[in-house]
């Protein structure tokens, strides 16, 4: 990851909508990964840091150590936290800028859809707009000694970018909540049209396109939007799917057909 580009979707991808925190922060930290080269190194050292807190937290509640020594914890995760937080910030604000425009096509102008940044350090969006690293950093030190009692209880780290959530709504209500099946896919597919929009303008190259399946469901005018869409794109993979819509819409390509552990090649 990161250094071959590439987009995918398949039917797992849903759970981006239905799924828990932890699947959405993976989906931002793989997209980050493919858009900022000192992302992956920050995650890990941002990982260990709160691994080390939280062990220092429940050696705190059993007094086996004093809180004196969080200060030196809270200062290194606040210094990495707040790189984790810009970067994801203006990630996402530019993924859903684009999606906002890809939606009114999916959905035919029916319905929109938006994609939000949801951390614990309200107003971060005023802090990235200023530019303003410091006041993000004074939050966050802050809001860690505001939980720090409750910390110590838990015996764990109750805020910071690994507890973050992305917030993907549909006509501006919650889409885990209000979005049908059908609805909730073209969501997500919007969100995978997006990131190859932001691969290619911050890399200023092309992604590979991979879809699994990714037109069950579609109707008529959604493959054909689709299909115009990642015929822009130099390189795509697609499984599952009836080549015909293809050949109504007189697009090149070559099929690969496998059966029986026979690989068939088509032009």
């Amino acid at each position: 990851i990161g250094n071959l580009k590439s987009v995918c979707f398949s039917v797992n991808d849903m759970n981006i909508i239905y799924g828990s925190p932890s699947i959405r922060r993976k989906y931002i930290n793989v997209l980050n990964l493919q858009l900022d080269n000192q992302y992956v190194s920050e995650l890990l050292i941002y990982s260990k840091i709160v691994e080390s807190r939280n062990s220092l937290l429940k050696q705190i509640k059993n007094n086996f150590a004093s809180k004196i020594e969080l200060e030196y914890w809270n200062n290194k995760m606040v210094e990495s936290g707040t790189y984790l937080m810009i970067s994801r910030y203006k990630t996402i604000n530019q993924l859903s800028a684009l999606a906002e425009s890809i939606y009114p096509k999916l959905f035919n102008n029916y319905h929109n859809g938006d994609i939000r940044y949801l951390c614990n350090l309200d107003p971060l969006n005023e802090f990235v707009l200023q530019n303003d690293k410091d006041q993000i950093y004074n939050n966050f030190h802050n809001k860690l000694k505001q939980v720090e009692l409750r910390d110590i209880s838990l015996g764990k780290t109750t805020i910071g970018p690994h507890r973050d959530d992305l917030i993907i709504n549909i006509d501006n209500n919650i889409a885990e909540n209000f979005a049908s099946r059908g609805q909730a896919r073209l969501l997500v597919l919007g969100m995978k049209l997006a990131e190859c929009e932001l691969i290619k303008k911050m890399n200023y190259t092309e992604p590979i396109i991979l879809l699994d399946d990714a037109f069950s469901e579609l109707d008529l005018d959604n493959q054909e939007y689709l299909c115009k869409f990642i015929f822009d794109y130099n390189q795509c993979l697609i499984t599952g799917f009836d080549f015909r819509v293809l050949e109504n819409l007189n697009f090149p390509y070559n099929s690969l057909h496998l059966d029986q552990r026979e690989l068939n090649i088509n032009g």
